[in-house]
């Protein structure tokens, strides 16, 4: 009885320094959110500048797969942090940050650029809005299926929820290796042509959606999101390719923030989305998220006329 009475004691005090993060973390998230939004679309812009149109796809494949193998150590430093905590994982990621910043100011150049009559660009959004609709549509696709992998395993396989989230857990780390592999690919050898990239990578994505439908236990979920990860992770770099030679010049930065807004406004209206829908039915979200994907590749289509215009298909 003594120690079932001071058990709620032990717990609490225990929680309080956890609570008392609470306001750092918070403020800490908030500058990542200001400062670090701006890092991929700047990363790109950056690629633009400096690799000619040849290098272009091999550039956007280093800057993907590079923020796709940042996620894959920021698992590993998740699990890492889990048994020696939370102090030692928010010193590593500011040890990680100030590395970053080093290597930035020393090895990277600042090339400078073109000087024009007016300051401000015009981007010439006739030319780029198949692109941003692109990474909006395909970025939904995903989001909507993602979260939804766990509530499967549950719903189908009937696994207790700390199974589901262990083995969904697993398939995305799965899925992450293979953006990952399929992202450094691009970045060593290019590729087949914009367009034909975005169109196959689209349509090869949405029958793996389909055939998650299929899968009846956690490997062939495993295979076919490996198969969206593959095929997707040749998709996206040819997309930003294909949008940093339509753009223009001067208008890299714009072009790249816009279609950053484009990927989180996909990722964070898909699995609402896809909640909404697997309410209706288990199989409806991956059915629609097929569907979009072969609409992203009707739009992936169009965006050949502004490449035509560029000669840059």
């Amino acid at each position: 009885h003594r120690d079932l009475h001071s058990f709620p004691t032990r717990r609490s005090s225990d929680l309080w320094p956890a609570v008392a993060l609470v306001p750092a973390l918070v403020v800490a998230r908030a500058l990542l959110s200001t400062g670090g939004a701006g890092l991929v679309p700047l990363a790109q812009a950056y690629v633009a500048d400096t690799a000619t149109s040849e290098r272009r796809l091999q550039g956007m494949g280093a800057v993907s797969f590079a923020l796709s193998l940042g996620t894959l150590l920021g698992s590993l430093l998740l699990s890492v942090v889990d048994r020696t905590g939370v102090i030692l994982g928010l010193l590593s990621l500011l040890a990680v940050g100030a590395l970053s910043t080093v290597i930035i100011w020393v090895w990277v150049p600042d090339r400078g650029r073109p000087q024009t009559e007016t300051s401000d660009v015009a981007i010439e959004m006739d030319a780029v809005w198949p692109f941003l609709a692109i990474t909006f549509s395909g970025f939904l696709a995903y989001g909507m299926v993602v979260p939804l992998i766990g509530l499967r395993f549950i719903d189908i396989l009937g696994m207790s929820p700390e199974s589901a989230a262990a083995a969904a857990g697993m398939v995305l780390t799965v899925t992450s290796v293979a953006l990952a592999l399929s992202h450094a690919s691009v970045a060593l050898v290019g590729g087949f042509g914009f367009s034909a990239m975005l169109i196959a990578g689209c349509m090869s994505g949405a029958g793996a959606f389909l055939l998650l439908t299929l899968s009846a236990d956690v490997g062939s979920t495993a295979f076919a999101m490996a198969l969206i990860g593959l095929t997707l992770g040749q998709a996206g770099p040819a997309n930003n390719a294909a949008l940093s030679l339509v753009a223009g010049a001067l208008a890299q930065g714009k072009a790249a923030g816009l279609n950053a807004a484009a990927r989180n406004l996909g990722l964070a209206v898909g699995p609402l989305i896809g909640g909404l829908l697997y309410q209706q039915s288990i199989a409806l979200p991956f059915h629609v998220a097929a569907l979009m994907l072969i609409f992203t590749a009707l739009l992936a289509m169009l965006g050949r006329r502004s490449l035509a215009r560029r000669s840059v298909t």
